[in-house]
């Protein structure tokens, strides 16, 4: 995606103050709810909430990976007395990341199998070793390109975690209708038969919005020609073989392609939902690949 700002990375302008990737609030929290959660008398109930702090301390802990790489791991609450751990140095990424997959596996034997309402927003089973695949395949590729040891140990747990997954969640793609890929992304309502974990906007009384929209008209966003070159040929061969390619007019380019090419970026004949008329490319976009 290419945007009209840079941003403040290309800048030089970002700074640590402005930086909120290094918030450990969140964290915090999840390990002041396991440090006390004995409390409760409710066996049942007090397994399936550490399971979902568990998932979500996982998750933070991949997010964090991701960007920084080592990072210290705390699995406890500290106060203003533990000079020596607020201090302490960053544990190895394998190490961090042994764990994140700990705390993926030991959530997924606490949490329920089915989310506990009908859009799928609840953490389960599914969405636990769904992240733990991820969360494996990420580190092991990584390790594998960067020459890091222990690469195949992850690449075998996200394997077998994505095999458990497919065989015994009941999840699979949606295909209902002629744009089951459009209709997946901007359905009202998460398409349960495939989305794993959802986040609803419009449910009344959360109060959550996102910017997409807004974001892709006032940005001027667009998608590369690298990118829009990825897309086969609706029978499989490359766009990139065919003679002429680098020259191809837009309209010429996006006809016979891989059916999601036309269900993510305005092409001719595109009408949006709730529309009647055709919606033209003004090629306002940076590109001229302008989402959907």
């Amino acid at each position: 995606m290419i945007d009209k700002g840079m941003g403040q990375v290309i800048e030089g302008t970002r700074s640590a103050a402005s930086e909120t990737g290094w918030s450990r609030r969140k964290l915090r929290h999840i390990n002041y709810f396991l440090q006390h959660s004995s409390n409760c008398d409710d066996e049942t109930a007090r397994s399936q909430y550490n399971g979902v702090a568990q998932f979500f301390r996982a998750y933070f802990y991949f997010v964090k990976v991701r960007r920084y790489g080592d990072v210290p791991w705390y699995d406890q609450v500290l106060g203003s007395e533990d000079q020596e751990l607020l201090a302490k140095a960053r544990d190895s990424r394998e190490f961090v990341m042994d764990r994140v997959l700990k705390d993926f596996e030991d959530a997924a034997t606490s949490l329920p199998t089915k989310s506990t309402d009908t859009r799928n927003t609840r953490v389960t089973k599914w969405a636990a070793l769904a992240f733990a695949s991820q969360a494996a395949l990420y580190e092991g590729t990584y390790r594998k390109y960067h020459g890091l040891d222990n690469y195949e140990k992850y690449l075998e747990i996200a394997a077998s975690t994505a095999r458990q997954f497919i065989d015994e969640s009941g999840f699979s793609l949606y295909k209902e209708g002629t744009e089951p890929y459009r209709d997946m992304f901007c359905a009202d309502n998460a398409k349960t038969t495939e989305v794993v974990l959802a986040r609803a906007y419009n449910f009344e009384g959360l109060q959550l919005s996102h910017s997409v929209q807004f974001s892709i008209a006032n940005l001027q966003m667009g998608f590369t020609r690298r990118f829009m070159n990825h897309y086969l040929m609706a029978d499989g061969t490359r766009f990139t073989d065919k003679q002429g390619y680098e020259t191809m007019f837009y309209t010429d380019e996006v006809k016979n392609r891989d059916p999601r090419l036309q269900q993510t970026v305005l092409c001719p004949n595109y009408i949006q939902k709730g529309e009647t008329t055709v919606t033209a490319n003004d090629f306002t976009a940076y590109c001229g690949y302008r989402p959907i």
